[in-house]
């Protein structure tokens, strides 16, 4: 037969790696040699490849015992101890199967004796297991230490042996270990020596094998019998647990004292009770062992037998003696034991012997106590049956009667029997519980269907924490336990300990189910508890948004106030549960809550900007109405309303707060509530600028322009005294170019006549400019101001100006305290009238030249803060912003520019020491600075040093060098930087500045209105504004002051297309690779099954089909 396989196998085909197992498994050596020789397998394929097992070639050669295959595989360099699946080398395998001849090839070609599986057992070990004497042999032989090895559980071949019950080989181990003086006594992971292993197995032959090789080691019996494993079990212990009496004899034999007990107390007698081995427990009684022995819990081998219901036992126990009323430290009898456990048959045997039930544990509880807790219905009747029905409404120390127990537990069939046999339904525990309280907080239905039918005297009586039935059932969400009660008469309104209603205890949990049940019964939805907290508080305070829809289309009422003086917008608010105040701010009549402020002064919508910006909106979107069909009409138009985020003087009035013993009126504006939380959204809201548009139009134009026109004739006066001064006073410094100076004397003036023909032509032609009397007075510049009452008056009025001015920063000092310092404007302003007041500080005299420098910075100043005063105008402003950031930006950076400007220009002071521009770190400085922006003037500077040797060698070359460095460096690198830096995402920087005008805008309106008096904000103040965008003022001042209305929905229009398109895109690709996938499948599958070339064509016709 095998070789007719052979045959069938060695057909005119290619050999494959399969035949290379197949030809190992059957000592195919023909085969074998074809595989090794085939072209298309290669010598690691042949000899390391493994199979579905996990076995390679030599694994199955080693199992099948084919030394010839063996030798043939080592010879074409087969590993031999390749390991596979677990770790298993061939001599393993070869262990196992009891293949001797492969073991003693493998063995001879240098297979490893010690090689370790992934459970770190050796061969040897595995030939112990299935009890291979001759290949065991042969390994001692050979390496007689293996006898010591031990694998994972540290079990030796010994222990092996005597756990598998191999007699033969046991016998061949310990006459090793006797000959080799190797340990007999080595214990494994638990603790264990061999001879427990035998002792449980039963096994009494290799007991005494083992007993008397310890004799011939010197040791004796009682100390290998006495021995404990890590649990406390002696040998004896071992045998009585495994139920074998014949271990037990040969132990007994041997042993003196069977009184050793196990770690948890228990003896030998308690275990044999345990395994219900009676026969084992009459010949431990009759060597003498402790009948009632107790173990750490107290329990004697009595209530073992109970417990397990061994009925032989307990009759052998309580022939020996055993004392049935001995109790555990439960203080609980074997009967209650046996109860316990359910035990009937042992109840009615003990019963018979003691027909006594009134026995309670430590806790008080009795029998039926104990039954009815466990649901043990027929022990139950049988201790009724028994005399039990006098004890079915005692109490334990809980207070408790059975019928508690088998509500708590919802044993309705129980509860029953105990109420039929007279127990008591209204019975309260030590919480005073009853069981109606107990099964409703359990959710038994059946078992509270039950009570109810049999007695409603508990359904409002209040338990544990005061809570009804029905407060434990909503607790615990029992939803239909809830709607029974309802419907049996339970108070829905009554209040618990913590004066909770149930519907405050099921919004509270989330319990909607509940709610449901509740308010479909009329619970009062607007009931307070202790903190006047109304069921909608407590869902807004949590957040559970379907409990709150549920409470208001309940009637619940959004303006109920709590002792806190806080409605659930509020507690929504503080708990920023969005979603909760997006569905209050909507809801009927939610304006009044809107106008509510809090203690600290701030209105509801002020907390939304802060906490919760996106309902912010939502109300802001609210208070912009368009009213008219056709958008294009003249007569459409956008009304706003701004109540919410502008109340009005009024309202601030009638809502001050006291703040260090002080009433103060505080800032109701939203608008700088959102500038202070940087809200941008709500800050560019069409809302927001229509606002800021109304206070603009109602008097912070007028106050504007009126500063404004008040500034530029400041600038005028300023910019007219500096160009008339500073041009006479060069008019007067040409005279003293031209003309000599001439002492003052007494004698009459000395006239100029003789010049030149030319000279004297003009003379001539002017007499009263060349026959002017030349003098120190003459040329008086003092005589500029006092010839121009002008600039004497220009003076007076500028240092009024600046002394009005300066006490209005004075003011906004006190006004604002330290907001007032964190403008870099002001700063601008104090300087500019600060150097103009220098200027000017002596009246009809010309400034000296330390004002002349003062005079040139306000000038500048001043020129500059009119930029500042543009801010305010939309269409302008923008772009001061904008240059502002540009120039902050810039300054950032200004330190890295300064480091390299220093830098090179001390190399150049180095390096071009002669020439001027390099004369000194000043000059450097700024000449460094003036080639950074392109001025490097190559030909006119280095050119000429170099070529005349200004700059002699080596300074030339080295020179030469820095300035290639400093043009690639700063005119290229670091000015584009700087470029790149400043400019960077130009619409980034128009939307941000965009922002900050309205910032400052928001800024100056509310100064400018609060600086007002009272009865003046009351008259500009506005609730509401109307626009007609469409007409033509409205048009005309849109071009000046920016389009309001403007919300730039439109913009969103073309990516909600395009985001379609790419949708739609993805779902195409998605089918293609659907199909692609399913072409794919078709091909594995083909090439698997190897189907016909006719199918194979089919399917490739089918590919080439578009997909």
């Amino acid at each position: 037969m095998r070789e007719n396989r052979k045959s069938r196998i060695t057909s005119a085909r290619l050999p494959s790696v399969h035949d290379i197992f197949w030809a190992a498994k059957s000592g195919d050596i023909e085969l074998i040699e074809k595989c090794y020789k085939s072209s298309n397998i290669s010598e690691i394929q042949a000899n390391d490849r493994f199979d579905r097992r996990g076995f390679a070639p030599l694994h199955y050669a080693a199992q099948q015992n084919e030394t010839d295959m063996i030798h043939y595989l080592l010879k074409n360099k087969a590993d031999v101890n390749i390991r596979g699946y677990d770790d298993l080398t061939p001599l393993h395998v070869a262990a196992k199967y009891n293949s001797l001849s492969a073991v003693r090839v493998l063995l001879d070609n240098g297979a490893e004796a010690d090689a370790r599986d992934i459970d770190d057992s050796i061969p040897l070990h595995e030939a112990v297991k299935m009890g291979n004497l001759k290949v065991c042999k042969e390994f001692l032989n050979r390496q007689p230490s293996l006898i010591n090895v031990t694998n994972k559980d540290l079990q030796t071949p010994l222990h092996i042996a005597c756990l598998r019950g191999k007699i033969g080989v046991c016998q061949l181990l310990v006459n090793k270990i006797v000959s080799t003086s190797s340990e007999l006594l080595k214990t494994a992971i638990d603790g264990c020596m061999p001879i427990h292993y035998a002792a449980e197995q039963g096994n009494v032959q290799i007991i005494e094998t083992l007993l008397d090789a310890g004799s011939a080691q010197g040791i004796n019996f009682d100390k290998q019998l006495q021995s404990t494993d890590k649990e406390g079990r002696t040998v004896l212990y071992r045998a009585v647990q495994g139920g074998k009496k014949s271990s037990v004899l040969a132990c007994l034999e041997h042993v003196q004292d069977i009184s050793a007990v196990k770690m948890d107390g228990m003896t030998v007698l308690h275990e044999a009770a345990s395994g219900g081995f009676a026969d084992i427990t009459d010949i431990l009684l009759k060597h003498g062992v402790s009948i009632n022995a107790q173990d750490e819990l107290g329990k004697t081998a009595l209530h073992a037998a109970c417990g397990y219901g061994h009925i032989k036992v307990i009759k052998a126990l309580l022939d020996g003696g055993a004392d049935m009323r001995l109790a555990d430290s439960r203080r609980r009898t074997p009967l209650l034991f046996a109860i316990e456990n359910g035990q009937l048959d042992v109840i009615k045997f003990l019963l018979k012997q003691i027909p006594k039930v009134d026995c309670v544990d430590v806790q008080d509880k009795n029998g039926l106590h104990i039954a009815a807790s466990h649901g043990y219905i027929r022990v139950l009747t049988y201790l009724i049956m028994k005399g039990a029905r006098s004890h079915v409404n005692n109490k334990d120390v809980f207070g408790r009667t059975p019928i508690h127990y088998a509500a708590d537990e919802g044993y309705t069939q129980i509860v029953d029997i105990l109420f039929s046999n007279g127990g008591d339904l209204n019975y309260s525990d030590i919480d005073t519980n009853t069981p109606l309280h107990l099964a409703c907080k359990k959710g038994e239905f059946s078992c509270v269907k039950l009570i109810c039918d049999k007695s409603l005297a508990q359904l409002n009586m209040y338990g544990e924490r005061s809570r009804t039935p029905l407060h434990l059932a909503t607790i615990n969400n029992h939803a239909n336990i809830v709607e029974y009660l309802l419907q049996r008469g339970a108070d829905i309104n009554k209040r618990d300990g913590s004066y909770f209603t149930s519907l405050d205890i099921a919004i509270d949990r989330g319990y909607i189910e509940v709610a449901e049940v509740l308010l479909s019964n009329r619970a009062n939805v607007n009931l307070t508890n202790s903190n006047q907290d109304t069921p909608l508080h407590i869902a807004a305070r949590k957040g559970d948004i379907k409990t709150l829809e549920l409470l208001l289309h309940k009637g619940g009422e959004i303006f109920a106030l709590n002792k806190d003086n806080m409605t659930c917008l509020d507690l929504a608010i503080d708990n920023a549960n969005k979603d909760v105040a997006l569905l209050l701010v909507n809801q009927k009549g939610a304006r009044s809550i809107l106008m509510r402020t809090d203690s600290k002064g701030w209105t509801v919508m002020q907390r939304l900007v802060q906490k919760l910006p996106e309902v912010a909106k939502a109300i802001m979107d609210q208070c912009v109405e368009y009213s008219g069909r056709d958008r294009i009409a003249y007569e459409y138009k956008m009304k706003c309303d701004f109540t919410f985020i502008d109340p009005g003087p009024d309202f601030e009035e009638n809502h001050t707060i006291e703040i260090r013993n002080k009433m103060v009126i505080p800032n109701h504006n939203a608008l700088q509530t959102m500038k202070r939380f940087k809200r941008g959204e709500l800050l560019n809201h069409q809302l927001s600028k229509v606002l800021l548009d109304s206070k603009w139009r109602s008097f912070g134009s007028y106050f504007y322009y009126a500063n404004l026109a008040i500034y530029m004739i400041f600038l005028a006066l300023l910019s007219y005294f500096v160009v008339d001064v500073r041009s006479s006073s060069y008019n007067s410094t040409l005279v003293r170019a031209f003309y000599p100076k001439v002492a003052p004397t007494t004698d009459p003036p000395v006239h100029v006549t003789e010049w030149s023909n030319p000279i004297t032509t003009i003379n001539t032609t002017w007499p009263s400019i060349f026959t002017t009397e030349v003098t120190e007075d003459t040329i008086d510049e003092d005589d500029i101001i006092k010839k121009k009452p002008i600039n004497y008056a220009i003076q007076i009025l500028v240092i009024i100006f600046v002394s009005v001015n300066l006490s209005k920063e004075a003011y906004q000092v006190f006004h604002k305290g330290l907001r007032y310092f964190r403008s870099g404007t002001n700063y601008i302003e104090l300087c500019m009238y600060g150097f103009s007041l220098f200027l000017m500080i002596r009246p009809g005299r010309s400034p000296d030249a330390m004002q002349w420098i003062c005079g040139s910075l306000a000038i500048w100043l001043a020129w500059v803060n009119i930029l500042l005063f543009f801010e305010r105008i939309s269409s302008l402003g923008i772009y001061v912003i904008m240059l502002k950031t540009v120039l902050y930006t810039f300054l950032k950076v200004m330190f890295i520019v300064i480091i390299f400007i220093v830098a090179f220009a001390f190399v150049f002071i180095i390096l071009a020491e002669n020439e001027d521009v390099y004369g000194s770190f000043s000059l450097s400085c700024i000449k460094v600075l003036n080639m950074m922006v392109g001025e490097i003037d190559y030909n006119d500077i280095f050119v000429p040093a170099i070529t005349n040797k200004t700059i002699p060698y080596p300074y030339n070359y080295m020179t030469m060098i820095t300035l290639i460095v400093f043009m690639f460096l700063m005119p290229i690198l670091l000015t584009n930087l700087m470029i790149g830096l400043a400019i960077g995402d130009i619409d980034q920087i128009q939307k941000s500045a965009n922002l900050r005008r309205l910032a400052n805008q928001v800024d100056f309106l509310d100064d400018l209105e609060r600086s007002i008096p009272a009865y003046l904000r009351k008259k500009f103040h506005k609730s509401m504004a109307i626009r007609y965008i469409n007409s033509l003022p409205y048009k005309l001042y849109s071009l000046i002051y920016g389009d309001v209305t403007d919300n730039n929905e439109s913009s969103l229009e073309p990516n909600d297309e395009q985001f379609r398109k790419v949708f739609t895109e993805l779902d195409s690709h998605q089918h293609q690779m659907k199909n692609l996938s399913l072409q794919v499948d078709k091909v594995l599958k083909l090439l698997s099954d190897r189907k016909c070339d006719k199918e194979h064509d089919s399917l490739l016709e089918s590919l080439q089909t578009p997909i």
